[in-house]
C-alpha cells in the first residue's frame, strides 16, 4: 500500500488539473493507513488519515455536488474517528459527528443506495463507541440503535452479503455496551442473546460474534455468573495472535486472557498495545483490574455515566 500511494502522489502532482489522481491518493493513503494501524503504527495512521481527509476537503470544495466524493470524505472521517477512539483522544467525537451528518444527508438524497446506507450504519456505530469511549453512553445508545435500524435492514433486503451480516452484529454489540454501561445489564443481556442468535453460523460476523462473547462474559463477571461457556465459544473464534498479528486481533485476544484471568499469558500483549498508544476504554479497565496498567489509566478515571437506559 505505501507503493501504492508513493505512485498516486507522482500522479497527483505530475496532473494536478485531474482531480481523479488526488481522488486515488486518497484512498491509496486510507488503504495504507489501516494497515500502519493494524502494525500498531499509529502516529504514521494518523498522519496518513489526515492527509487523506485534506485531500478529500478540497475534492469536495472544487465539485460539492460530486456525491461519491463526499462520501469518501465521511467514510475518511469516521474512519479516523475510529482510530483517535482507541487513542483515547477526544478530537474523535467531532469527527464522527461531521462523518454521521454528511452521510445522513447522502442517504437523505438517495435512500435506494445501500452502500451509502452501510456507510451510515458504520458511522452510527463508530460514533456509539466514541461516545463509550468518553462515558456518554447515554448519547451513545440512540446511535446504536439507529445503527441497528439500519443494519437490520440491509439484512433483511440480502441476508448473504457478509459485510452486512457484520454491520448488523457490529450495532448489536455497541448498544449492548451502551446498555451495559448504563447499569441496565439485563436489558443489555437480551441484546446480547439476540445478536449471538441473529450471528449464528454467518460467516461474516464470526469477529463481532466473539467481541459480543466476550461483552456477555464481562457482564456475566460483574454479575458474580459463571463466564466459562462464553469464554469457550468466544476463545474457539479467536487464532492465538503471533508476534506479527495486527493489534486489532491481538486486542481482542488479549481481552480474551484479560477476562479468564490468565495474568501471565497477556501481559506481553498489555505491554505491546500500551506500549504503542492503544487505549480503547473497555481493554484499559481490564487491564487495570488485573494490575497491568497504572491506576491512573484515563478510562479508569472516567467511570461510566450512571443513569438508568430508557
Amino acid at each position: 500500500h505505501e507503493e501504492a500511494a508513493r505512485l498516486a502522489e507522482a500522479l497527483a502532482r505530475d496532473y494536478p488539473d485531474e482531480p481523479t489522481f488526488r481522488r486515488q491518493l486518497a484512498e491509496s493513503l486510507s488503504f495504507m493507513s489501516s494497515e500502519q494501524e493494524n502494525l500498531g503504527r499509529y502516529g504514521d495512521a494518523l498522519a496518513s488519515r489526515r492527509q487523506a481527509i485534506r485531500l478529500n476537503d478540497d475534492l469536495v470544495a472544487a465539485d460539492p455536488d460530486n456525491m461519491g466524493w463526499r462520501n469518501a470524505r465521511a467514510r475518511g472521517r469516521f474512519l479516523h474517528g475510529e482510530l483517535l477512539t482507541i487513542l483515547d483522544d477526544r478530537d474523535a467525537l467531532p469527527q464522527l459527528e461531521q462523518a454521521v451528518a454528511e452521510l445522513e444527508e447522502l442517504v437523505d438524497f438517495d435512500p435506494s443506495n445501500r452502500e451509502w446506507a452501510r456507510d451510515l450504519s458504520y458511522a452510527h456505530t463508530a460514533l456509539a463507541a466514541g461516545y463509550h469511549q468518553f462515558g456518554r453512553d447515554d448519547e451513545g445508545l440512540g446511535h446504536a440503535r439507529q445503527a441497528r435500524e439500519i443494519a437490520a435492514e440491509l439484512f433483511a433486503s440480502n441476508p448473504e452479503i457478509v459485510d452486512w451480516q457484520n454491520r448488523l452484529a457490529r450495532a448489536l454489540l455497541l448498544e449492548a455496551i451502551a446498555l451495559d454501561a448504563l447499569g441496565a445489564s439485563a436489558d443489555a443481556l437480551a441484546v446480547v442473546a439476540e445478536a449471538l442468535a441473529r450471528t449464528d453460523g454467518l460467516a461474516g460476523a464470526t469477529r463481532a460474534r466473539a467481541e459480543i462473547l466476550l461483552q456477555r462474559a464481562a457482564i456475566e463477571r460483574a454479575r458474580g455468573q459463571t463466564t466459562a461457556e462464553s469464554l469457550a465459544e468466544a476463545e474457539s473464534l479467536i487464532s492465538n495472535p503471533g508476534e506479527g498479528t495486527n493489534h486489532r486481533d491481538l486486542a481482542l485476544y488479549a481481552k480474551l486472557l484479560l477476562l479468564a484471568d490468565d495474568i501471565d499469558g497477556v501481559r506481553p500483549h498489555t505491554e505491546r498495545l500500551v506500549g504503542a498508544g492503544y487505549r480503547e476504554r473497555d481493554f484499559i479497565v481490564l487491564c487495570v483490574e488485573a494490575r497491568l496498567c497504572p491506576s491512573d489509566s484515563v478510562a479508569e478515571a472516567r467511570p461510566p455515566v450512571e443513569a438508568a437506559a430508557q
